[in-house]
């Protein structure tokens, strides 16, 4: 039952050191992703969430950092904290400038796993706001080879957009990565002893494949963008926009 798991996941996150904001938003972002049917983002990643703490790649507890404000311009960094907590706190100081001032862009850095970025896109549409959402990876190694590469030059960068409907109707998300899988996907059908389907990666010599565990040995192979030459396009420009800002 999701109010049982939630509870564990709390209660692991707690016993690690972080607080009960933290474990709130954290635990409740996991199961949520679970329930939406993206095990791939769900309570799955509480293992790496511990071991990057331990090994020191993920703060406890950190804080957002403003480090320019210029009026509808905000650039936070996330003190390499859990990245939930960061995407959730810069969401809603854009909701904050956007009511002030129509239009804001907020870009955030430096912060842990997102996770789901759909999470962000639903906050601000029940807002009764529209966002766009960008997102390049920085301190991970790449996973997505460009259309026509035989090795991986990307990461994921997904895309997210929010349109609110209005009266109390549903809102249209879009949510997608660039490449054809998240890698957590790949990870589920590993765990399971599933293959993948066809067309989705490659191997390390830049063969098509569709064992998982290709990702996730010491010679990695690639996944592929989704679209061909169109998702590659998305790609590099998720990573232009994510990085320049």
């Amino acid at each position: 039952p999701p109010a049982k798991l939630n509870r564990m996941a709390a209660a692991i996150l707690a016993a690690s050191g972080s607080s009960d904001r933290e474990t709130r938003i954290v635990a409740y972002h996991l199961v949520e992703a679970n329930l939406k049917g993206h095990d791939s983002h769900g309570v799955g990643m509480i293992p790496r969430y511990i071991d990057d703490r331990l090994a020191g790649l993920l703060k406890t507890n950190g804080k957002l950092q403003i480090v320019s404000d210029n009026g509808p311009m905000i650039v936070a960094d996330g003190d390499n904290a859990s990245g939930q907590v960061m995407a959730h706190d810069a969401t809603t100081m854009g909701i904050e400038v956007a009511r002030r001032d129509a239009l804001t862009l907020v870009a955030l850095r430096n912060c842990h796993h997102m996770e789901r970025i759909g999470t962000y896109a639903e906050m601000t549409a029940a807002a009764g706001l529209s966002s766009l959402h960008f997102v390049n990876v920085t301190g991970h190694a790449p996973l997505v080879a460009p259309w026509g590469g035989a090795d991986a030059r990307f990461a994921t960068n997904p895309i997210a957009i929010s349109i609110p409907a209005g009266g109390g109707k549903p809102a249209v998300i879009l949510d997608f990565a660039t490449s054809k899988v998240a890698l957590g996907k790949v990870r589920v059908a590993m765990n399971k002893g599933e293959k993948m389907e066809d067309g989705m990666l490659i191997d390390a010599g830049g063969q098509p494949t569709t064992d998982p565990t290709t990702m996730f040995g010491d010679a990695m192979g690639a996944i592929l963008p989704m679209g061909d030459h169109k998702g590659s396009g998305l790609a590099l420009i998720a990573e232009l926009f994510a990085g320049a800002f």
